[in-house]
């Protein structure tokens, strides 16, 4: 039984706060998992200047969804005033701070980490980790180490140009993946928890409870499954034995290929993804799986409503925009996330 794949097993998945709460107790040393600080620690240690810096004289206060203001926003488009940082975790040192100091937070911490967590390429936006720096900056005295790790699925294109664009310290600043298809970086998260669960077996680490192992297990399991719901999982697998790949994943590399503000015609989408997947499998693919899909992925299509389309999952297909949704030629063009003048259909 996998805890992760029953709570999944809807038409989408668990929505990326929930996956952010489960990772901040994880980190959090005072939490009753059994893994002490271990996963915390292999975090800092991803930071050269925190390699070998030794946090057991610390108190340690994680928090899931911090809020900071963001007066000096760097997108003047934004119209947000602030930002939720997935997880912002505290250090003090022991000596320096009584319990009634740490209460009323009188005194600044000695480090902060913040983790912006994205299990979705969709969810990516483009200055967030700019803009939490500067309102997590604001809040904190100078005499505050600040670092930053960008937590994403895995590599991609979007998320490395996020992270290439944030502008930081390197230092203070690292790239981590929930999982990593090259075996040669072991920078994830899922390494991570692969490598306490064999210091435990080996006798190198207190041990961990059978419930502990047990759940973290099956939180393995739906890491390598993408985060993705059991019934996702079973259309995809049996769309990546038809055609290679799912069908999603063909509108997805036509959505990367699209050019803003160009209009495309639905026919001239739906014949460009059966030519790709024909030529990716050599099997003719069904027209109505086509039109099904391009239904899902085009926003603002009142038929998207007919289809397991929700909030938890929307935004990994939201590709397309009809410019004109009242006419009978559809004419399309690229969606971009936050489009205010666009409505966004999903069931709720």
């Amino acid at each position: 039984m996998n805890i992760f794949k029953i709570l999944s097993s809807n038409d989408g998945s668990l929505k990326e706060p929930n996956v952010s709460s489960f990772l901040a107790y994880l980190l959090d040393p005072n939490e009753d998992h059994g893994l002490g600080d271990s996963l915390l620690k292999s975090i800092l240690s991803d930071f050269e200047s925190l390699k070998d810096k030794d946090f057991s004289d610390y108190d340690v206060e994680v928090n899931p969804e911090y809020k900071v203001d963001i007066d000096d926003k760097t997108d003047k488009e934004s119209k947000k005033k602030h930002r939720d940082i997935d997880i912002v975790i505290l250090f003090w040192k022991k000596e320096k701070k009584s319990k009634t100091e740490q209460k009323n937070k009188l005194n600044a911490p000695e480090l902060i980490l913040c983790l912006e967590n994205k299990i979705k390429d969709a969810s990516i936006e483009k200055n967030q980790l700019n803009d939490e720096s500067i309102g997590i900056t604001k809040q904190f005295q100078k005499g505050t180490d600040i670092y930053f790790c960008y937590l994403t699925l895995q590599k991609t294109e979007a998320s490395d140009n996020v992270f290439e664009n944030f502008v930081y310290d390197q230092q203070r600043k690292i790239h981590l993946y929930w999982k990593n298809d090259n075996t040669n970086e072991k920078n994830s998260i899922l390494e991570k928890i692969l490598a306490i669960l064999e210091l435990e077996r080996n006798g190198e680490i207190d041990p961990i409870s059978e419930e502990s192992i047990f759940l973290l297990k099956s939180f393995i399991g739906f890491i390598r499954a993408n985060f993705s719901s059991f019934i996702e999982k079973k259309n995809a697998n049996h769309e990546r034995r038809i055609y290679g790949k799912p069908v999603i994943d063909f509108f997805r590399d036509f959505y990367n290929k699209m050019e803003i503000n160009k209009d495309y015609s639905d026919k001239e989408i739906k014949k460009s993804i059966k030519e790709a997947i024909f030529k990716e499998s050599g099997v003719e693919p069904n027209s109505g799986t086509i039109q099904c899909h391009l239904y899902q992925t085009t926003v603002n299509d009142d038929n998207r409503l007919h289809y397991s389309v929700s909030e938890k999952n929307h935004k990994d297909r939201d590709f397309f925009y009809m410019i004109n949704p009242k006419s009978k030629n559809k004419v399309l063009r690229k969606y971009i996330s936050g489009m205010p003048e666009i409505e966004v259909k999903f069931n709720k």
